[in-house]
């Protein structure tokens, strides 16, 4: 095998790829990006196993043929060469990258080792790429990062003729977002992992439109010159339809950009690992409270406005929670209110791509 590209369309790539290669290195294989040069086309590849992304690369075929290389030593290479052409010329079982007077030698691993790469299924279906974000910048943050939550670590995807609509939840808070401008005529009820979401969400930055489609196992989406397919989750995702409650006894309203900076303030008092803070509603303002005993910053207090109406209450919340949901978008945020023992509805107001967005956080006793 033997090629020469550019130095910018390969750093470009590898930036893409090194969202998805494995970096544990349990499986030496996966730490690898794999090459395929063949009818004039260069095609670089990376999986986790449970996601393939391949990215086409313009080159210069002098040698057909393919080599899985170690990722990490591509991506410093490519970031400290000069702008301009870099040739690769693999030759048994090491490959030479070289430019000008600079060359690196570098160990190949057995293509044979590398995972069989899924056929690439039909796109039907067209997303213009800001509502697309915009679905995914609402709710990936309230997926679990805990590994025994299986069917918590994605999203519950609806699409059909009506819309899209995105949910999810660990278990403390939930996020749904929905919108018209993604329709579907085949109906599509899947879960997709975290990273799927976050590299589709990387994927949508590159373009104003994408493509995808799915099958029974695995989503696929195509931009231009970059594939990616992902493996759906299975399994029983919660009703979640029964947790956001139907009414409100009251609402208060505040500017995100005051409260974000409140909430960081007084998290720095707060235990770290419950992030647990009081919220005190009365006259028009809010005061913010944390108190960790066992830290060396005791306790912390931060007042800002809070318009609303109804007697002054006291809230319990986990307060990054609170800050990951209003920081998604700057405005006007209305806390819905019933008691301090029930779920508390969360919604940004003013103008949004969205047609509809609601968070539901559960109170801290």
């Amino acid at each position: 095998m033997k090629c020469s590209m550019d130095t910018h369309a390969l750093k470009a790539a590898l930036a893409l790829l090194m969202n998805i290669v494995e970096r544990k290195n349990t499986i030496p294989v996966l730490a690898t990006i794999r090459f395929d040069a063949d009818d004039g086309k260069l095609k670089l590849t990376g999986t986790d196993l449970d996601n393939y992304l391949t990215i086409e690369v313009v080159a210069d075929i002098a040698r057909p043929g393919c080599a899985c290389l170690p990722a990490r030593q591509l991506q410093q290479i490519s970031e400290t060469v000069a702008d301009g052409v870099i040739e690769l010329d693999r030759e048994n079982s090491t490959a030479r990258l070289s430019q000008g007077n600079l060359s690196y030698k570098l160990w190949t691993t057995s293509v044979d080792a590398f995972p069989e790469i899924p056929k690439f299924a039909q796109t039907p279906i067209s997303a213009d790429s800001p509502p697309l974000q915009a679905l995914i910048d609402h709710t990936i943050f309230s997926i679990t990062q805990e590994e025994g939550r299986y069917t918590l670590s994605g999203a519950k995807v609806l699409i059909d003729k009506a819309g899209a609509t995105f949910v999810t939840t660990d278990g403390h808070r939930l996020s749904l977002a929905k919108t018209n401008k993604i329709v579907s005529k085949k109906p599509m009820d899947v879960l997709i992992p975290r990273r799927a979401l976050s590299l589709l969400r990387d994927l949508s930055h590159l373009t104003d439109s994408l493509r995808f489609g799915f099958d029974e196992d695995r989503l696929y989406v195509q931009i231009e010159n970059v594939q990616l397919m992902s493996r759906f989750l299975s399994g029983q995702f919660p009703k979640w339809e029964a947790v956001i409650p139907k009414t409100f006894a009251r609402s208060v309203q505040f500017d995100s950009d005051e409260w974000s900076n409140a909430l960081k303030q007084a998290l720095i008092a707060a235990d770290p690992r419950s992030h647990y803070m009081h919220i005190d509603f009365s006259d028009g303002t809010a005061t913010l409270r944390a108190t960790n005993s066992g830290g060396e910053t005791e306790s912390a207090q931060a007042v800002v406005p809070a318009t609303g109406d109804g007697e002054p209450i006291t809230l319990g919340f986990n307060g990054r929670y609170l800050r990951e949901i209003i920081s998604v978008r700057k405005g006007r945020v209305a806390l819905d209110i019933n008691d301090p023992s029930s779920q508390v509805g969360v919604r940004l107001l003013g103008d949004s791509i969205l047609d509809d967005y609601q968070h539901v956080l559960m109170p801290c006793r």
